[in-house]
């Protein structure tokens, strides 16, 4: 009974733990269900094995999140048969998400080789939690790319070929077997760390790693990022106070711009762009480039919400600066914090201006998108930016706010009201123009008169 119990407290931390992201994934079972009451039988395979297939592969990366976190926290404190308890918390994520779904289409005649393809979205999943950033442009394009339908012959003319699933199933196999390992390999990576010899502790930096079992070349490299790291922060502590960049790496907040990641993101928004182009010559229909704006202001958003996430993170911390006797004043802190808000948006802004100056020469977007895809950058740099000043100036920090949520709803309503105009309500444009800056304009007049939260304050539910 302990051991079911232990199980079942592991399963619930892996997946239960936040319920509206549950809550978002079950919908999709949901869908699911009503759709099996009214297709017809030769559609209801395809069904489920679409509409389980993207629940499963958020289920997956979520939980090898966990997997990572809890696994590395364990060893830390030395928690016993934690990595059997997560072995057998991922094993009944298979049986549950996939196995359960895959036994049901094949209850309802669905061909076997195509039902084990829900293998390739839960090994997406678990790519997806450690390579974020590439695989997450990897699933977008391929879920444009593949208009859904109910026929997989149709959809992914590809998935007709045996080898080609073949492959698939191999390699999602392949990564899945990694992951039911990923416990003991972390374990391992984090045992070293409790373990240093003590009569060489002091010796040299090769040492050093081969007590602590790394590679001593590694961890020679390591020591000297370290260090350059350190210079970082101590070079931009004066008198006077302390710099952006000092603050940044303080707090483990990223710094300057990767430039060669927004080289990269405009490359590939470009070839996208010039396929669906020539796939879709005709101006008259909406083209790829409004999806590829919508994705940069989703980018934006990720970028400031890094900024909240790691002044968040690092209260305890923030709590020991403030009394340090070179700290700076409330103004300057807020100035530091004003050019880290501009500095995180410059790429995007930057790649966004590039490709539409490509598209706009090329003739892939019409002057109507251009203006569409203006708007909407605007209304997401509003919020964004709004939405952060009103959390830095707030006395407590709520991960749920309402005045983020209006704010988001302002710039939503703004852009929907500003692009129908005047012809379907009275200074329609004025008005819609008013919503997009209010939450930049908000944030802005707490953010001058209010005292800056620093440390963060948040409210602990128990």
């Amino acid at each position: 009974m302990d051991a079911v119990n232990r199980n079942w407290q592991v399963l619930r931390a892996l997946v239960l733990a936040r319920p509206f992201v549950l809550v978002c994934l079950a919908l999709f079972y949901v869908v699911a269900g009503f759709l099996l009451l009214m297709l017809d039988a030769d559609k209801k395979v395809s069904v489920i094995l679409i509409m389980c297939a993207i629940p499963a592969c958020g289920v997956f990366a979520i939980a090898t999140q966990r997997v990572i976190q809890y696994t590395d926290a364990g060893s830390s404190l030395g928690l016993p048969r934690q990595r059997e308890s997560m072995r057998v918390g991922q094993i009944w994520l298979l049986c549950v998400f996939v196995g359960i779904p895959a036994g049901i289409a094949v209850a309802l005649g669905g061909n076997l080789s195509y039902t084990i393809l829900l293998l390739v979205p839960a090994a997406s999943g678990v790519l997806l939690a450690i390579y974020a950033r590439w695989v997450f442009f990897v699933w977008i394009t391929f879920a444009v790319t593949t208009r859904g339908t109910y026929s997989f012959g149709a959809s992914m003319p590809g998935l007709g070929n045996p080898w080609i699933r073949a492959i698939l199933v191999c390699l999602s196999v392949a990564v899945l077997y990694w992951w039911l390992g990923l416990a003991n390999r972390i374990a391992r990576r984090s045992a070293p760390t409790l373990l240093i010899a003590d009569a060489r502790h002091e010796s040299t930096t090769a040492s050093i790693g081969q007590a602590l079992g790394a590679d001593p070349k590694q961890y020679e490299l390591y020591e000297k990022a370290y260090d350059r790291g350190i210079t970082a922060i101590v070079g931009g502590i004066t008198d006077r106070g302390i710099t952006k960049r000092a603050l940044q790496v303080g707090l483990a907040m990223p710094g300057r711009t990767n430039w060669r990641f927004v080289g990269v993101m405009i490359a590939i928004s470009l070839v996208a762009l010039l396929f669906f182009h020539l796939k879709n010559p005709n101006p008259a229909q909406p083209t790829a480039y409004l999806g590829f704006t919508l994705l940069t202001a989703v980018w934006l958003f990720g970028q400031l919400n890094v900024v909240t996430q790691a002044w968040k993170a690092r209260a305890n911390e923030e709590a020991l600066l403030v009394l340090t006797p070179r700290w700076p004043a409330q103004d300057k802190l807020k100035s530091l914090f004003l050019q880290i808000i501009l500095e995180r948006q410059g790429g995007t802004w930057t790649a966004w201006i590039l490709v539409s100056l490509f598209a706009t020469v090329l003739g892939w977007a019409g002057v109507e998108e251009i203006f569409i895809s203006v708007v909407i950058m605007i209304a997401a740099s509003s919020c964004a930016t709004g939405a952060l000043m009103l959390a830095l100036s707030r006395k407590v920090f709520k991960e749920v706010s309402l005045l983020t949520i209006v704010a988001l709803l302002c710039g939503a309503v703004g852009t929907g009201v500003f692009l129908v105009g005047d012809d379907a309500i009275a200074h329609g444009q004025l008005f819609g123009l008013s919503l997009i800056l209010a939450p930049i304009a908000v944030g802005a007049l707490s953010f001058s008169f209010r005292p800056l939260q620093f440390p963060a304050r948040t409210i602990n539910k128990q």
